[in-house]
């Protein structure tokens, strides 16, 4: 995956380039989120993100924008980086939430950074 610069929502929602990326980070957060074992969600996680994400990751498969997803992948992002340290998924690559946090800061900077428990 190509690492999301730093740029107006307007600029980072533009571009097929990053329309890949974010179907790639949206597909790969749903897949993160799935797997977290019951009893171990965060407290910021509500059942119904898991259906909305691969929802979200089928409507961009069939074009939707990347401007109409940004609300989900920061909610997305702030779910998974509250996972409490030991309790990843065993599909979970560092990598993404490096990723997940850099896309969100440029939405919501209270997001990105969010200490693990």
């Amino acid at each position: 995956m190509t690492e999301l610069k730093a740029a107006p929502p307007s600029m980072a929602a533009s571009g097929h380039a990053e329309q890949n990326d974010l179907r790639d980070i949206l597909v790969e957060a749903a897949a993160i989120i799935a797997a977290i074992p019951k009893g171990h969600e965060p407290d910021n996680m509500r059942s119904p993100i898991v259906d909305e994400l691969e929802g979200f990751a089928g409507m961009l498969a069939d074009g939707i924008q990347p401007n109409d997803i940004h609300d989900i992948l920061i909610e997305a992002s702030s779910i998974i980086v509250a996972i409490p340290q030991g309790q990843e998924p065993a599909n979970m690559r560092f990598l993404i939430v490096d990723e997940l946090e850099k896309f969100a800061s440029l939405f919501a900077p209270s997001v990105s950074s969010a200490p693990k428990p």
